[in-house]
């Protein structure tokens, strides 16, 4: 994999091989993220890494599983990974979202949901 490091101060570090992702000299890092509840408003824009779930297909492509009403799943959302970065005192923001009109197909707007017991994992040096 190739890939190029960059910061919020530098745009480039350059390009260099990875011979995976994430690359073998990090450690995963779980880091909690906030727990809450909110209403999908069906619009809202962001500039960072994507990630995308359909919550019907959870457990695979292969047929959707209706989601159960007023009962707690358990997703994973993958990532794309990019090589970003970070200085000391700089910030991570993650925006959870009940669909995205503009890179996924939509879901119904107005749906409720409730965010707990969630992380993001960084590959960290």
């Amino acid at each position: 994999m190739i890939t190029e490091g960059r910061s919020a101060t530098q745009k480039s570090t350059g390009f260099r091989t990875e011979a995976a992702w994430p690359p073998p000299a990090t450690t995963e890092t779980r880091v909690p993220l906030g727990e809450g509840s909110f209403t999908d408003l069906g619009a809202s824009t962001e500039t960072v890494s994507r990630g995308f779930l359909n919550l019907q297909y959870r457990n695979g492509l292969v047929a959707a599983e209706p989601i159960p009403p007023n009962q707690p799943i358990q997703a994973t959302v993958p990532f794309k990974p990019q090589d970003q970065l970070f200085e000391a005192g700089d910030r991570i923001g993650v925006i959870v979202q009940g669909s995205n009109t503009v890179w996924a197909l939509p879901d119904d707007p107005g749906a409720s949901y409730t965010v707990n017991d969630s992380a993001l994992v960084l590959p960290l040096p």
